[in-house]
């Protein structure tokens, strides 16, 4: 099963975080205060999650909780984290039931990154396989030729052909 792994926490140093119902002058000065703060926490989050990315290399960022902060979150995000964002809609919650639910949802939302990341390189190398120009070159021998003049990017292995021997 996937377990996904915490890396840090990062927590809003600045209060108050929630609106409030009411009206007048002082309601509208609370509403923008919150949305201030709300501002600030999510441009220190921002900037933690864009400096995973670069240290991970990651090729997919999971976002989750109410719709309003994770759209916060995407517009503060850096365009390398903006651009592998993928959203869940999973508010959070205290139970284990919801860890649960919220690791299932991200595990599906990488395989669908995953799953669309392989298919896109099966129909480049279809497509490159389709060339005279000799881009793609299947066998064994035209591939173990293309490994020793360094001209490989991407090498695909058949797990259903048996062979003897070693390489």
């Amino acid at each position: 099963g996937f377990a996904p792994e915490a890396v840090d926490e990062v927590r809003g140093d600045r209060y108050p975080l929630h609106k409030t119902r009411g009206g007048g002058w002082k309601h509208l000065k609370m509403q923008h205060t919150v949305e201030n703060t709300w501002r600030a926490n999510v441009a220190a989050l921002a900037e933690r999650v864009d400096t995973e990315v670069r240290r991970t290399g990651a090729r997919v960022l999971v976002l989750a909780g109410d719709g309003q902060s994770r759209t916060l979150l995407r517009e503060a995000l850096a365009e390398r984290s903006a651009s592998i964002a993928v959203d869940v809609d999973h508010s959070g919650g205290r139970s284990g039931a919801d860890d649960e639910e919220l690791a299932g949802a991200v595990e599906a939302a990488v395989r669908d990154v995953v799953d669309a990341e392989r298919q896109a390189v099966l129909e480049r190398l279809d497509q490159a396989l389709g060339r005279a120009d000799g881009l793609a070159v299947g066998g064994l021998e035209p591939v173990l030729e293309a490994l020793r003049v360094q001209q490989v990017d991407t090498l695909f292995l058949d797990g259903g052909v048996t062979r003897d021997g070693e390489l």
